[in-house]
């Protein structure tokens, strides 16, 4: 959830408009898009898009006073699985997910992402209402090392026994350290004396590629990047200081690595920002026609189609609106407050 009175700024020198290279494989004649996020009205509701449309995924709590977040997708064939979580009015949280709308609730803390594996399901998250890195394999609860500095896991991805997760460990001089484990080893990716956050992670064959940003409050600095194997890509973004770039989500489709993200740059009384995403480095700018502020936290490639899920906040309300844009090109999904955190597509 990004909350900020900002103002949105295209930098056309810098950033293209999307182009159609008809790269890719050929895309199926009919196919599912799926969104994920949450509507607030009088309460908080976590919901699930189905091509445009809205459904309010269940609380398993009869609390009238709890709200509901939906945070990430996983897909394995026809079966949808929503990473979430549940939240009340004195901040305790429960993690949990909805198979097909059903929910299974795994415990005390937060489920940020989910990965599907055969019949096992992963989640990823914090644990005990604790900023404790860890996950949940089928309900069974699994704590990251280390456990004595602040932690959390953002993303998690697996292939065949090994589990990836990504996120970040609290250091001893309080700056963010981007963390990657498998299979419960840690290891810091870039390592940087100023801190780097690590949002989100995906496998493609015996690649394991992970989106974040690295800080460089010397420089006035925080780039958007990705690393793969370990070896760090900075996007393209205005080099002008202060200047802030972050990636939020990543796919990969063949040879091409996609982030959705955001470009800010400006003071802190006159902010502003442009919603983009990359492909190989290359920023797009997102239609923000009518919208006041927007912000990236979901990507999804499908065939020669990118799909963004963020928010924006429409020109004519308070609101901070869920938001999907096709190709660079938006819908608002809702006349509501509310966010975009996932988004998947099934091809038939």
């Amino acid at each position: 959830m990004k909350n900020a009175s900002l103002l949105i700024l295209l930098l056309p020198c810098l950033l293209a408009c999307r182009k159609n290279n008809g790269s890719g494989p050929p895309v199926p004649a009919t196919a599912d898009v799926y969104a994920v996020g949450y509507i607030t009205s009088n309460s908080t509701t976590a919901t699930v898009w189905k091509n445009g449309i809205a459904s309010s995924l269940p609380n398993p709590v009869a609390d009238p006073t709890t709200n509901t977040i939906a945070t990430a997708i996983a897909t394995n064939g026809t079966d949808v699985y929503i990473a979430g979580y549940i939240f009340n009015t004195t901040n305790q949280y429960t993690a949990l997910y909805w198979k097909n709308n059903i929910p299974v609730v795994l415990g005390p803390g937060q489920a940020n992402s989910i990965a599907i594996s055969g019949t096992d399901v992963y989640v990823g998250g914090t644990l005990d209402n604790q900023l404790l890195a860890g996950y949940w394999k089928n309900g069974t609860r699994v704590s990251l090392t280390p456990t004595a500095n602040e932690s959390l896991v953002h993303g998690i991805a697996v292939s065949g026994s090994d589990i990836y997760a990504c996120g970040y460990v609290d250091s001893a001089t309080n700056y963010l350290l981007t963390s990657y484990w498998k299979n419960n080893t840690s290891t810091p990716l870039q390592p940087n004396p100023y801190g780097s956050v690590a949002w989100a992670i995906t496998l493609a064959g015996t690649d394991v590629y992970v989106a974040g940003e690295v800080t460089d409050p010397i420089a006035g600095f925080i780039d958007a990047c990705y690393w793969k194997n370990g070896a760090v890509t900075i996007m393209q973004h205005n080099s002008i200081a202060p200047s802030v770039a972050r990636a939020r989500a990543i796919a990969v489709n063949g040879s091409d690595i996609y982030l959705a993200g955001s470009i800010v740059t400006g003071a802190a009384t006159n902010t502003q920002i442009t919603p983009v995403y990359w492909e190989n480095t290359t920023p797009f700018v997102l239609d923000t026609t009518a919208l006041r502020i927007a912000n990236t936290d979901a990507i999804a490639v499908n065939g020669t189609d990118v799909y963004v899920g963020g928010s924006g906040n429409p020109a004519h309300t308070s609101n901070v609106a869920p938001v999907l844009w096709k190709n660079g090109q938006k819908t608002v999904l809702a006349n509501a407050s509310g966010n975009v955190s996932g988004v998947a597509v099934i091809r038939h």
